[in-house]
C-alpha cells in the first residue's frame, strides 16, 4: 500500500478544554504517547495548528496550540480528532498500523489459508483481529505473541 504525501494518520482526540488560557484536553490514540513532545504542528479539520507546550496529565497529554488562547477557542476544538503526516509516524521493524492490517490475508503456521481481517478491535487487554473465515462468519484472534 502507498500513500501520498497528504495522507494522515490519527494520534489522539480533543477531550474538552483544560483551564481558561485555550490549552485541550487530549485522549491519545497512540501507543507511544510522547511523540507529542517531538511534534510542531498537527492538523485538525485539515487545519494546521502549530503546538507551543505539551504537558502530561496522567493518562491524557494537555496541549497548547499558537492562536488558541482562551476557553471559547478551545471548545471549538472539542471531539475533533487531532492528524499527522503519515510519514511522521515511525514504526518499528515488525510493528503495523492498525489500518495495514485490514484486508490481510490470514494464514495458519502452515500456510493454510484462514481468512481476511475485516477489522482491528483495541480491547484494553490487548488488541484483536475480526478475521471473516467464511460468508458472514466472523472470529476474533486475539494480537499476542503466542498467537500472532
Amino acid at each position: 500500500m502507498s500513500f501520498s504525501d497528504d495522507e494522515r494518520i490519527v494520534i489522539g482526540e480533543i477531550i474538552k478544554p483544560q483551564g481558561l488560557k485555550g490549552e485541550c484536553k487530549v485522549y491519545p490514540l497512540t501507543d507511544n504517547v510522547k511523540r507529542y513532545d517531538e511534534l510542531i504542528e498537527v492538523f485538525i479539520d485539515d487545519k494546521c495548528y502549530k503546538i507551543q507546550q505539551v504537558k502530561y496529565l496522567n493518562k491524557f497529554v494537555v496541549l497548547k496550540f499558537f492562536g488558541i488562547d482562551d476557553i471559547n477557542a478551545a471548545e471549538q476544538l472539542r471531539k475533533k480528532k487531532i492528524e499527522i503526516p503519515i510519514a511522521l509516524a515511525k514504526k518499528k521493524a515488525g510493528e503495523y498500523f492498525f489500518f495495514e492490517l485490514l484486508d490481510m490475508t490470514v494464514v495458519d503456521k502452515n500456510g493454510c489459508h484462514i481468512g481476511k481481517v475485516l477489522e482491528v478491535l483495541d480491547f484494553p487487554a490487548n488488541p484483536a483481529l475480526e478475521v471473516e473465515y467464511a460468508v458472514n462468519k466472523q472470529a476474533y484472534i486475539p494480537m499476542v505473541k503466542d498467537v500472532i
